[in-house]
């Protein structure tokens, strides 16, 4: 099927994966990130993605700030894998705040360092294949980036930003996990996430110093992905057609207006609208116990508020 480039100009996926060939990054560093930490963005597909699946799994997450002791597995290996690497990169970059990765890992909130022996591995193994060629050149780690849609806020982290020397286009750069990266990459065109960084793309350039390149356009989307049970990789341009693009842009208008909605409305962040047919979906959710026993099931979570975390165990209630 015929994909479309940053000039409008179709081309087939074929081409695209081609031009793309194999790269990695040579770290420079020219903008200071926005906010160093993994997980969701504060105004994110993932919020969105959240909201819609299920209301009320939306008001425990993001109304009453609940989250699990333990993350589900494959969720805490990926989001402590992000956190290795983006210490690493930061480390390259020469920031203050960069810690030793695996230093950083072993430093995350108990839900995800649970699965620290198993992320080490990983994070080498990505590191031994990807880092160090001279091909691209890192502008960020975990920058977010800002749009609106319908005057409200809409907001994404990229786990990269690079400046391919090839084409002298800027590019964003996602980790992913995952065992099978073969039928993982082929979903990701019509990912929320990666459709949000497609929407997001032309915000990044004007946010960058370009004194010592001089201004270059908006390349695209790629997904580095490595195999968690096995030593397979895979680099993959996201290009998902412009139709889709634009009906997840619409989408998202009305998605944020009716969580505002919701946020406004008064009503008890316990007794929002529930969704159970969402509640095995991939794998079961993390916040299931609390719609079948309430509040005495808060001994298997704990509040968070930016820094402030509140052990519900020890009866802050409903």
């Amino acid at each position: 099927s015929n994909m479309h480039c940053r000039d409008g100009q179709p081309r087939s996926r074929a081409r695209c994966r081609k031009r793309l060939g194999r790269w990695c990054f040579l770290v420079t560093g020219l903008v200071p990130a926005a906010r160093l930490s993994t997980g969701p963005s504060r105004f994110s597909s993932h919020r969105a993605s959240t909201f819609q699946a299920c209301k009320q799994r939306f008001a425990y997450r993001f109304v009453l700030k609940l989250q699990p002791l333990r993350d589900n597995e494959y969720a805490a290996l990926g989001t402590l894998v992000g956190i290795g690497l983006m210490h690493y990169y930061l480390a390259v970059l020469g920031r203050d705040e960069a810690l030793d990765w695996r230093t950083a890992m072993q430093n995350a909130p108990a839900r995800v360092s649970y699965r620290f022996a198993d992320a080490v591995p990983i994070v080498e193994r990505y590191l031994d294949h990807w880092a160090g060629d001279p091909e691209w050149e890192i502008l960020d780690v975990e920058r977010e980036f800002l749009v609106t849609f319908g005057g409200r806020p809409y907001t994404q982290k990229a786990d990269l930003v690079v400046l391919r020397v090839a084409d002298g286009c800027v590019w964003l750069v996602d980790h992913k996990t995952s065992s099978r990266i073969d039928t993982f990459a082929s979903r990701l065109p019509m990912d929320p996430q990666f459709l949000g960084y497609q929407v997001l793309g032309p915000a990044v350039v004007p946010t960058i110093d370009w004194s010592r390149f001089g201004r270059r356009p908006y390349g695209g989307v790629v997904a580095n992905m490595i195999s968690s049970v096995r030593d397979e990789y895979d680099r993959v341009e996201i290009l998902s057609q412009p139709q889709v693009i634009d009906g997840y842009r619409r989408s998202m208008v009305s998605v944020l207006a009716e969580v505002e909605r919701w946020e406004q409305s008064g009503t008890d962040p316990w007794e929002w609208e529930r969704n159970y047919g969402s509640c095995q979906e991939r794998y079961a959710c993390d916040y299931l116990p609390l719609c079948r026993h309430g509040e005495a099931a808060l001994d298997g979570f704990v509040q968070v508020a930016g820094d402030v975390v509140t052990d519900m165990r020890e009866g802050s209630g409903k």
